[in-house]
């Protein structure tokens, strides 16, 4: 009897942490808000910023960062879903996006393409940008921003000099789903 509740012991502990593991699989898509998941192809870091939610993920060999960030505009600047939608109906909205997140990313970045694109119904603008860093190299980021209800959300893809896999930046992006 004492072999049959150690072997049941056991059996709870593995499957306890066979459930843990698939909880973190970086197979499972991460829900950002109640309407958008994407998939990292690892596990990224969690960082609580308030108003938003930042993900972050460096791979081990230091060819590629992937970042989601999900702003919650109502908490952080009082904006409803109905002022955002209208406002991203609007060029200006995107120019305004454009210069911000320019500015943000530093001196010697240059906008290499603007284009946007219609994901599952919502406008999203997607940049692609140089930078040089301080080794020499240069670093291209891939960028997708939008708004659903009232959230901005930006995804974005580094490559660190030239070395990144094209195969998991794109499937990043393709994983991103907006119900």
């Amino acid at each position: 009897m004492m072999k049959f509740k150690v072997l049941l012991i056991l059996i709870a502990a593995f499957m306890g942490s066979m459930t843990i593991g698939r909880a973190q699989s970086p197979s499972d898509p991460l829900k950002l808000t109640d309407k958008v998941i994407v998939q990292f192809p690892e596990i990224p870091k969690k960082q609580d910023l308030g108003p938003a939610l930042l993900y972050n993920l460096r791979l081990a060999d230091s060819t590629a960062n992937f970042l989601a960030l999900a702003s919650d505009l109502q908490k952080s600047n009082g904006l409803d879903a109905a002022t955002l939608s209208e406002a991203s109906m609007q060029p200006e909205f995107w120019d305004q996006a454009e210069q911000s997140f320019m500015t943000s990313v530093g001196d010697g970045a240059k906008l290499i393409t603007r284009d946007m694109k219609n994901v599952s119904g919502i406008d999203v603008m997607e940049m692609v940008i140089t930078r040089p860093t301080d080794n020499g190299e240069t670093n291209t980021l891939t960028v997708w921003i939008f708004v659903e209800g009232v959230y901005s959300l930006n995804f974005i893809h580094t490559n660190r000099g030239g070395k990144a896999d094209a195969k998991k930046r794109d499937a990043f992006f393709s994983s991103i789903k907006i119900d």
